[in-house]
């Protein structure tokens, strides 16, 4: 049995992939030339390295990538609580290989007060494992609760976040989460609705009665939507079906196609609409053998959201993030002659918008390889992304780049 898993090279300033993705600490994945397509069992990649070995663990025990991705937003809330804990909200894409079909999930931090958001996490997990996992709940649950049990080292970016709002109940060194590890098992044993409808729910409810409407916390619920296609010689792509961002995403880059002016491309950037916001995010993605793809982004806001923790749950609670969503992307592409995956990426960015529409000019105007394209849109500002490239089918990744991605092999 082998495993084949990145060597951090070099971080890379960028970048956009498919559409838009914007990435951060990038690692080049090599794999042995050897390997079958029939013997991968799939991909695996996350914000943080240990969640990525936990979408592996996943797929090796018979889950599907479904599966993977809700292990992962999980144990990424335990390890990553400053942008993905159990307060957050997000949105997801899913390539269903059995209906050609891609849909979103959106599961966003509605607005409970002028400083809260309603935390949306377990309700996107739950609402991704009912449609399309087949392992049972509390086996997707389990690998967070087991990660909370113990003292983890901070990794460097959690270091990073605490350095930007360092008064966050989290010692710098390791995370000790006792009163989250009651809310995994709760949650792990009477599934996701005891953190809303349950003595859990009424519980953070109570502790936060100025934020927390009860009707509303209770009563919170996700979307899904068909997500938006776009075609092209390069392929078709899918994007995040959000209101505004995402929607706007297609005609950007369709638009780039018929315009050559670089300043008018570039002044995408900075309408309201995405320029405004400063805000952090995590990024989720597993691909199976089956072809199923799933891709996440996740955000509280800004670090550590609105600041405010749950004594009762062991979280923070979010900004709301009911206009942020249109900052939450992921991208699919698939090669035009059959329903391949090539690239799947994620990203949370207030200037992916205009970073994908330049990497549109560099594809359809100039004929430019989508590698060069995302080369020629690097800028100066890390970016968070998981990202898959698989232009020569699952045993060929030529370009696989990410901060943490396993290609997980019989």
């Amino acid at each position: 049995m082998r495993i084949f898993s990145p060597k951090a090279l070099h971080y890379i300033r960028l970048g956009t992939l498919s559409q838009f993705v914007i990435l951060s600490l990038l690692a080049a994945c090599h794999y042995a030339p050897a390997v079958k397509e029939a013997d991968v069992v799939g991909f695996t990649g996350a914000t943080n390295e240990r969640t990525a070995l936990v979408g592996e663990r996943v797929l090796r025990q018979d889950g599907n990538a479904a599966d993977a991705a809700v292990a992962m937003l999980l144990h990424q809330a335990v390890v990553l609580p400053s942008r993905a804990g159990l307060g957050s909200g997000g949105v997801c894409q899913v390539l269903d290989p059995e209906s050609g079909q891609v849909k979103t999930l959106t599961f966003v931090s509605k607005k409970a007060s002028s400083s809260v958001g309603i935390p949306a996490l377990p309700k996107g997990a739950s609402a991704l494992h009912a449609r399309y996992g087949q392992l049972r709940w509390n086996e997707v649950v389990r690998p967070a609760y087991e990660a909370a049990q113990k003292r983890i080292e901070v990794s460097a970016l959690l270091k990073q976040d605490m350095e930007q709002y360092p008064n966050s109940v989290f010692d710098k060194s390791i995370l000790k989460q006792d009163t989250l590890v009651t809310t995994l098992q709760e949650m792990m044993q009477k599934g996701a609705g005891t953190f809303y409808k349950g003595e859990l729910g009424k519980a953070i409810i109570s502790e936060h009665a100025d934020h927390l409407n009860e009707q509303h916390y209770q009563g919170y619920s996700v979307a899904w939507t068909d997500s938006i296609a776009v075609k092209s010689a390069e392929g078709k792509g899918y994007f995040p079906n959000t209101p505004a961002a995402g929607r706007a995403a297609p005609d950007l880059w369709k638009w780039a196609r018929d315009n050559t002016d670089v300043e008018q491309i570039d002044d995408v950037g900075e309408m309201p609409m995405f320029a405004d916001q400063e805000i952090k995010s995590a990024s989720v993605v597993a691909v199976d053998s089956s072809g199923m793809v799933v891709a996440c982004s996740v955000s509280l806001g800004s670090v550590f959201g609105s600041h405010v923790f749950s004594k009762e749950g062991g979280f923070y609670l979010s900004s709301p993030l009911t206009s942020l969503q249109d900052y939450l992307f992921s991208a699919i592409w698939t090669q035009p002659e059959s329903s391949r995956m090539v690239y799947v990426a994620t990203a949370l960015d207030n200037r992916a918008v205009a970073r994908g529409v330049r990497v549109a000019r560099e594809v359809l105007q100039k004929g430019n390889s989508m590698q060069d394209a995302i080369e020629s849109a690097s800028d100066t500002q890390e970016r968070d992304v998981a990202l898959v490239c698989l232009p020569d089918g699952l045993a060929a990744p030529s370009t696989c780049q990410t901060q943490a991605m396993r290609m997980i092999v019989k």
